[in-house]
């Protein structure tokens, strides 16, 4: 099993994990802005009829409509800012946000599969392109696909670069010479890592992150694999929408298995 190889017997084969590392799972859309009336400004001229119809047609599913306080600032001065949450059940999860060009659909710990997430992210886009004011104006900028992990470790005495080599195969030094004879400690208190890469299942960057922060209020490694497509590598929407998410999810899946191969997935398994 290698990280970029395909691993789609291991997929079917493997059971869900006890206490798997997710916090979060995000699907964000974004289409293009017109130039506001002032510089440096941008504007979705049918946003203002947007969120009432788009409310109107996820009564079904996301009965629970939340304005949130964002939604007073004028919008030509917050593009691309969520003002307006629809979620399954009050103040559960999954959600899904809308806002001056974007739309997203997040799910967070309750996510058990990607079966259960997948038809709730389809449903939300199709009902933008059902709804929106003007079809024609409606050009897809990004699409985006995240998957946000984390695992507790005590960063303050023990050395994410280590962690990181030993956990997950990944080698990140610094020259010795940084630390002998400088009274500088080898153990970093900030962490951020991140590099992409061209993908073409589905057409875009493939993005891995790390950095330190909290899980619940305690020390944690934080990483995330990401794909997004921009531009002339969107596919044609809504209709493309299905296929690019399940080549998202197949390529971030094997990223995340073939990062915790080993003693961390043997921890998920038997937590």
């Amino acid at each position: 099993m290698t990280l970029f190889g395909s691993m789609e017997g291991y997929f079917m084969a493997r059971k869900p994990f006890k206490k798997p590392p997710l916090i979060e799972v995000i699907v964000e859309v974004r289409w293009k802005l017109k130039e506001g009336t002032h510089p440096d400004t941008k504007i979705d001229p049918h946003y203002k009829l947007l969120p009432g119809k788009f409310s109107d047609n996820m009564i079904g599913p996301y009965p629970y409509h939340e304005e949130l306080p964002q939604a007073s600032i004028p919008d030509e001065i917050s593009p691309y800012m969520v003002k307006h949450r629809f979620r399954h059940q009050k103040d559960e999860w999954p959600l899904v946000q809308l806002g001056p060009g974007i739309l997203t659909v997040n799910h967070t710990k309750k996510y058990t599969t990607f079966d259960e997430f997948k038809p709730l992210a389809i449903s939300a886009v199709d009902v933008l392109f059902k709804v929106y004011p003007e079809p024609a104006d409606l050009k897809i900028q990004s699409i985006v696909f995240r998957c946000i992990d984390a695992i507790l470790i005590d960063y303050q005495r023990e050395n994410v670069m280590q962690f990181l080599k030993e956990k997950m195969g990944i080698q990140i030094s610094l020259p010795e010479k940084l630390f002998t004879d400088t009274s500088v400690e080898r153990i970093p208190q900030t962490f951020f890592w991140q590099t992409s890469f061209i993908c073409n299942k589905p057409k875009g960057l493939g993005t891995i992150r790390f950095a330190l922060g909290k899980s619940s209020g305690n020390p944690a490694l934080i990483w995330e694999q990401i794909v997004g497509s921009e531009d002339s590598d969107v596919p044609l929407m809504p209709q493309g929408f299905e296929q690019w998410i399940d080549e998202a999810h197949t390529l971030t899946e094997s990223w995340f298995l073939g990062l915790i191969q080993g003693s961390l997935e043997k921890e998920f398994e038997n937590a």
